[in-house]
């Protein structure tokens, strides 16, 4: 149930909380989610990448279905970032590519969905006993194949959820595009945002290991008779660790793009500033040096129970 319930919930936080990096560079491009642009490949993920939203009250990390009918840009209206006049030919992939990286991780979730429910509603018995037919019947339903190899592709997914998310962190963090290297007044004598982002990079390198697949390896037991084996317990338990990671990586963006807002003097959407705002009664201005483990775990906690009313932020 976590291994799936958390990856939808991680899908549709990244769509709201990168949203913050983007006008904060200040010349982003809203073309990456026009219309023409998104229906060119018929890629359903692709698509429902930049319409998650919100319909109703709801837990942001509480999805269970990801296809919404409000376009992320509606995250941005009205505001004056990123209405500003673009100096850039061209952005970063990780702000670019976001709708075709992300759908690709759901389309990924959905599969390993399909593969987890097939298997929880098959008859997986050995023997198996066919009554009427008067026969019992020795087979290899049991085989963990079909989950061990799900949860090695999930494990794959999250983790590039995690790997482009880290990657917009340290274009915040870099000091380019008219924003202070490390995110701080006074760079140098403190290390601000340095410190995070070598955080999350750790944990997205960690996250490539994790992702290596179980489900190749076998070793033989049972004197010989179950001579391949999935390994799909294996699987699960370093994907349960890709899960948590990516929770964390994505909270560090968030934390990452609030700090970068405060170098801004144009506003960000009445949306953006609304969350930003209560997510400031949580998490503070980073102002010097001090401790950021405990924010991390704020920001992370903050994504986890944040609610949002869409009749307030939609009408």
């Amino acid at each position: 149930s976590v291994l799936l319930n958390k990856p939808y919930q991680a899908t549709t936080v990244d769509v709201f909380e990168n949203a913050p990096s983007k006008p904060v560079i200040l010349d982003l491009s809203l073309d990456i989610i026009d219309n023409m642009l998104i229906v060119t490949p018929p890629k359903e993920d692709t698509i429902s990448s930049e319409e998650t939203v919100t319909t109703k009250t709801v837990n942001l990390l509480d999805f269970n279905d990801l296809d919404i009918d409000y376009l992320a840009e509606d995250f941005l209206e009205n505001s004056e970032l990123i209405s500003q006049e673009k100096q850039h030919v061209q952005d970063p992939y990780s702000f670019r590519c976001m709708p075709q990286v992300h759908g690709a991780s759901k389309d990924t979730i959905r599969f390993v969905t399909k593969t987890f429910l097939t298997e929880i509603n098959s008859v997986t018995d050995n023997p198996n006993i066919f009554v009427d037919e008067d026969e019992i019947i020795s087979g290899g339903n049991f085989h963990g194949q079909p989950l061990a190899l799900g949860l090695d592709f999930l494990a794959i997914g999250l983790s590039e959820l995690g790997n482009i998310s880290e990657r917009r962190t340290y274009q915040l963090v870099s000091g380019h595009r008219h924003l202070p290297p490390f995110l701080v007044s006074n760079p140098g004598l403190n290390s601000g945002f340095m410190i995070p982002q070598y955080t999350a990079a750790s944990i997205v390198s960690q996250n490539k290991q994790y992702a290596t697949p179980a489900s190749v390896d076998s070793i033989e037991s049972s004197n010989g008779q179950e001579d391949h084996v999935s390994m799909g317990a294996n699987a699960a338990t370093k994907c349960k660790k890709v899960v948590d990671n990516l929770q964390t990586i994505l909270a560090i963006e968030l934390f990452t793009a609030s700090q970068a807002l405060s170098f801004m003097k144009a506003k960000s959407s009445p949306f953006l500033e609304s969350i930003i705002q209560l997510f400031r009664t949580e998490v503070t201005i980073v102002n010097e040096d001090r401790v950021l483990h405990n924010d991390i775990v704020k920001a992370s906690d903050f994504l986890t129970s944040l609610e949002i009313d869409s009749k307030e932020l939609f009408d």
